[in-house]
């Protein structure tokens, strides 16, 4: 069977499609060890170069041959050495690449390609400037080591929720990550409970020089925000170029429109949060049930505009 004019992945289409040029016949089996992409997937990404303006002009055609047990390259365009991006293409492709680089550093053609890409987006500061993936956050090495040395450590925290900043003393039992996010897991002893911690809400940690005694089952991580009895309920109407906020704060989407837009579940213990989320997002979000959240966002909102009125009006 033969696919004309291929796309999926921009990324994996930037590897793919040299390397078979190159090659111009490849087995199957390689193609799924080399670039983690299966055979109905290659098909898809051959089809769907049909719907783009890949190359520079239509008579640069390219196809391949798919059967079972290989690829072959009927046609191909002369395909630039050097291939290019987009800046959002660049960054996420750099960002993705230190990442993997943390996970297997011993890979000479993955750090090439790296320093490449870094001094192509930033030529002049690449030795000032370091761009960190999500395993090389801040405080996650140290607190690990604290929960091994069973270090009882005074947290100087930001809470997601309120915005609220306090002390707390923490025993730290587990640092795990869930939906990008890192987390600290523990028993807090300003609270007299389990709690969680958001590792980017740390702004100062150090050992207090007490050592604990961890439970001998203690209770696993909670992986999604778990609602006071006392919480507000809002449900919010998200629009595609806001969705970013869901990862960002703990929401449950419970419906999505044709367009993108979702309707997501958001418990608070401060309505005011909410407002001033659905404030700062402007017509990216609103509140669709929620008389608290409401109350809160005509209030503020008002507040804002009263500073902006005009004295002489």
């Amino acid at each position: 069977m033969t696919y004309a004019q291929p796309m999926g992945g921009l990324g994996r289409l930037l590897m793919v499609i040299p390397w078979l040029i190159k090659e111009r016949e490849v087995p199957i089996g390689e193609m799924e060890q080399r670039f983690a992409i299966k055979p109905e997937q290659l098909v898809k990404d051959m089809e769907a170069l049909n719907e783009v303006d890949f190359f520079v002009s239509p008579e640069q055609r390219f196809s391949v041959e798919i059967t079972p047990r290989h690829v072959k390259v009927l046609e191909a365009p002369d395909f630039p050495a050097a291939p290019g991006f987009l800046p959002f293409e660049a960054l996420a492709c750099l960002m993705a690449a230190k990442t993997a680089l943390e996970i297997n550093p011993e890979a000479p053609d993955l750090r090439s390609a790296v320093g490449k890409l870094e001094e192509a987006i930033m030529p002049q500061a690449v030795s000032a400037i370091r761009i960190l993936s999500a395993s090389g956050a801040p405080w996650v090495n140290q607190l690990r080591e604290w929960a091994v040395e069973r270090q009882v450590v005074r947290l100087r925290y930001r809470s997601t929720d309120k915005g609220e900043i306090s002390d707390r003393d923490v025993e730290p039992w587990q640092v795990y990550q869930w939906k990008g996010m890192w987390y600290l897991w523990g028993f807090s002893r300003t609270k007299d409970e389990p709690r969680r911690y958001r590792v980017d809400g740390i702004q100062r940690a150090r050992p207090t020089g007490e050592t604990f005694v961890p439970p001998r089952r203690p209770h696993a991580p909670p992986t999604s925000y778990q609602p006071a009895a006392d919480d507000h309920r809002m449900v919010l109407s998200i629009r595609p170029e806001s969705r970013w906020i869901t990862e960002y704060y703990s929401m449950e989407i419970i419906s999505e429109e044709p367009d993108g837009t979702a309707l997501a579940e958001f418990y608070t213990r401060d309505p005011l949060v909410a407002a001033r989320l659905v404030l700062r997002l402007g017509p990216g979000m609103r509140i669709v049930e929620g008389e608290a959240g409401r109350r809160e966002l005509t209030q503020l909102a008002a507040a804002v505009l009263d500073r902006y009125k005009d004295p002489a009006g």
